[in-house]
């Protein structure tokens, strides 16, 4: 999957708010490079946003040995990431939720887990009533402290809004709305794609990701569909059905 840009997305993060000014990650060699922060989330459930978010983590990873990769997984009632990587979630947000402050980059360390393939990952144990409990300056805390230590964070977004959603959709590098190749997901699609833009102003458009593409669904069937929603399709992901 490919983007049309790739701006540079550098978090800083005061009160409730979050600016892309300041941040830089440490690559591998110990050298510092400004973060890029990509947000991931899905126009309707079952889209595909979580394996969207990992194969752009682990394509970060491959594309350079000196990346320092982490996936967040930010759906915190229901999050799958940690399940589809055969991984711990290590995140104790409960713990955390009386002193956002303590959290730094040591701290972050002991929440850790690491693939194989070098991507690292920051998630909590499932929890339905964690959204209840968890505030916005322990979620905004832990995206800034993440951006001090990483050159590259993919956040897995719930689709649903939590107090803290618009500080970090509107100050993300880039923002992805995966979406399948119906009529419903589509224009769900296209009305989530246009409240982000509302959100991030002058910054770089959200862009319309169409998942599970089987090569029945021609260009023309892109257009088509671009065009019915009046909406732009910024990548398309291909499956192999025959072959699955």
């Amino acid at each position: 999957m490919t983007s049309r840009s790739k701006a540079q997305y550098s978090p800083s993060i005061s009160g409730k708010t979050c600016s892309c000014k300041g941040r830089s990650g440490t690559r591998a060699d110990g050298s510092a490079r400004p973060t890029q922060c990509w947000i991931v989330t899905g126009a309707v459930g079952g889209a595909g946003a979580t394996t969207v978010a990992i194969e752009l983590a682990c394509a970060a990873a491959a594309q350079d040995e000196s990346n320092r990769v982490c996936v967040i997984d930010l759906n915190l009632a229901d999050g799958m990431v940690a399940s589809y990587l055969e991984g711990e979630p290590k995140l104790d947000l409960i713990g955390l939720s009386d002193a956002p402050d303590r959290l730094d980059p040591t701290l972050l360390s002991a929440y850790v887990w690491e693939h194989e393939t070098g991507v690292n990952l920051v998630a909590a144990p499932r929890n339905p009533d964690i959204n209840e409990i968890v505030s916005s300056d322990l979620v905004l805390r832990l995206l800034d402290t993440v951006c001090t230590v990483y050159t590259h964070v993919i956040v897995d977004m719930p689709r649903t809004r939590q107090s803290w959603s618009k500080p970090i959709l509107s100050g993300a590098d880039e923002a992805l709305v995966v979406s399948e190749f119906t009529v419903p997901s589509l224009h769900a699609a296209a009305d989530m794609c246009r409240e982000i833009d509302a959100l991030r102003q002058d910054m770089e458009v959200s862009k319309l990701v169409l998942n599970r593409m089987s090569d029945s669904k021609t260009e023309f069937s892109v257009s088509r569909a671009s065009k019915a929603i009046e909406r732009d399709i910024g990548a398309v992901v291909r499956s192999d059905w025959k072959s699955a």
